[in-house]
C-alpha cells in the first residue's frame, strides 16, 4: 500500500536542511509483512551517505526499565535508531522509577539516556504516546499537571488509537489487571518476583565470572516461570474477557508481563504485547501499511523476526543495509564535520542536540520524584 507516502507527518520537518527522503517497500521471504526501507542522503557531494531505517505505520515498546542493570540500553538505542514510524506507543516500565528509589545512589549510564532522547526525538515527526506501568506508577499522580503533554509526549494513564485499518484498539500497562488476579496479595508477588529477578541476575553474574559457563543464564528462565504462574492466575482470561466485552475495539496492546506475544481471543480480537527490553535483547512491536504485525527482538549484530503466524527469519543488520553508525553521524554535525571521530564500535554514538540536554533535564525531574537512598537520609539529616 501506498498510506506511508500519504502520510500526514512531514518526515523532513526535522532535517529541514537536508534531501528528501525515498520510501521503498519490500519483503523478506517467508515473512508476511510489508517492511519499508526510509533513505535520504546526507553530507557534501564529494563525501555524500546514505542512511537507513525501517518505517511502520506502528511501532510499540515496553517495560524497557531503564536505571537498571537488566535493561539492554544499549540495544534499545540501537532499536530506535533503525526504526520510523507514524506513531509510537511505549506502554510503561520505561524508567524503573520503583527500583531507582530503593538504590543507594543512581546509576544511569549513557545508553540508557541516549535511548530516552532519541524517543523525544521522535516527537518532532511521530505521534509518541506514553503511559505508565507500575514501576513508573509515580507519573500517574502528575497526570493531571501535564494537560496530555509532556517534553512533546501524549501522556495518559490509558489511551485508544486507531491502527493501518483504522481499526480502534486499546493500549494499557494491564498492571491494573493484578489486582483483580491477586487481589490484597498483589504487593507480596510484586516483591516476591523482584527479589527473584534480582538474585537471577546476580547469580548470572557470578556464573559469568566463568568463560565457560558465560552462555548459562538463570534469569530469563526464572522470569519465564514467573510469568507462568502469574498467567495461571488468571491474568490472561481477564484480559481477554475484558477486549472481548467491548464491541468498539478490535483488540488490545499490553505491556507488564515481559511475555512477547501476539494472539486471537475466541471472538476473533488481538492481543498484543511487545515484551520487554530486560531479557531477550529488546522487543517489540510492528505494523506494516497493510495492517500486518510483526514481532522483532533486537541484538547487537543481528534481529529476529516472528509474523502473525510463527514464522521466523534472522538477517544481520549488514544483511539489511542497517548501519547504526549512519544516524548519529548524519544528526550529529559534531560527527559529521570531525571525521575523525567517526566509529564503527560498539554502541552507537550520542547525538549531541537539544532533545539529549532535554532528557537530562527531564531525568533531573525524575530524580526529584524518585531521589537515591543517599539523598533522601541526606535531606532527613537537614531537616
Amino acid at each position: 500500500m501506498d498510506g506511508y507516502l500519504n502520510s500526514t507527518i512531514d518526515p523532513r520537518a526535522s532535517f529541514p536542511d537536508e534531501h528528501l527522503f525515498t520510501y521503498t517497500p519490500f519483503t523478506i521471504p517467508g515473512i508476511d509483512f510489508e517492511f519499508v526501507n526510509r533513505e535520504r542522503r546526507v553530507g557534501k557531494k564529494d563525501n555524500e551517505k546514505i542512511v537507513r531505517d525501517w518505517h511502520f505505520h506502528t511501532s510499540v515498546a515496553s517495560d524497557v526499565h531503564w536505571g537498571t542493570g537488566s535493561c539492554h540500553a544499549k540495544i534499545f538505542y540501537l532499536f530506535q535508531l533503525l526504526t520510523s514510524e507514524q506513531n509510537l506507543h511505549c506502554l510503561g516500565d520505561m524508567v524503573d522509577l520503583e527500583r531507582l528509589g530503593f538504590k543507594d545512589h543512581w546509576n544511569y549510564p549513557d545508553a540508557h539516556v541516549d535511548g530516552l532522547a532519541q524517543i523525544l526525538r521522535k516527537t518532532v515527526t511521530e505521534n509518541v504516546k506514553y503511559l505508565p506501568g507500575n514501576h513508573d506508577e509515580l507519573v500517574r499522580a502528575f497526570l493531571h499537571r501535564m494537560n496530555g503533554k509532556f517534553f512533546g509526549v501524549t501522556v495518559a494513564e490509558e489511551f485508544e488509537f486507531l491502527d493501518a485499518l483504522n481499526k480502534l484498539m486499546h493500549a494499557v500497562h494491564s498492571d491494573r489487571h493484578d489486582d483483580i488476579a491477586f487481589g490484597k496479595h498483589k504487593n507480596r508477588v510484586y516483591h516476591i518476583g523482584a527479589n527473584l529477578y534480582d538474585f537471577g541476575i546476580e547469580f548470572d553474574a557470578f556464573l559469568h565470572q566463568f568463560p565457560f559457563l558465560k552462555g548459562i543464564k538463570v534469569t530469563p528462565w526464572s522470569k519465564r516461570k514467573l510469568k507462568w504462574i502469574i498467567n495461571k492466575s488468571g491474568r490472561a482470561e481477564l484480559i481477554e474477557k475484558e477486549v472481548d466485552a467491548n464491541p468498539r475495539v478490535t483488540g488490545i496492546v499490553i505491556g507488564h508481563d515481559h511475555t512477547p506475544d501476539m494472539r486471537l481471543t475466541a471472538n476473533g480480537k488481538l492481543v498484543l504485547n511487545p515484551g520487554s527490553s530486560t531479557e531477550d535483547g529488546a522487543q517489540s512491536i510492528h505494523q506494516d501499511y497493510n495492517g500486518k504485525f510483526i514481532r522483532i527482538n533486537w541484538y547487537e549484530d543481528r534481529l529476529f523476526i516472528t509474523d502473525f503466524n510463527g514464522a521466523t527469519a534472522e538477517r544481520t543488520y549488514k544483511e539489511l543495509g542497517l548501519d547504526y553508525h549512519a544516524w548519529p553521524l548524519s544528526m550529529d554535525a559534531h560527527y559529521l564535520d570531525n571525521p575523525a571521530r567517526r566509529t564503527d564500535s560498539w554502541p552507537p554514538a550520542s547525538i549531541h542536540d537539544g532533545h539529549l540536554e532535554d532528557a537530562k533535564r527531564l531525568l533531573g525531574i525524575i530524580y526529584r520524584l524518585a531521589p537515591p537512598l543517599e539523598r533522601r537520609e541526606a535531606a532527613s539529616m537537614v531537616l
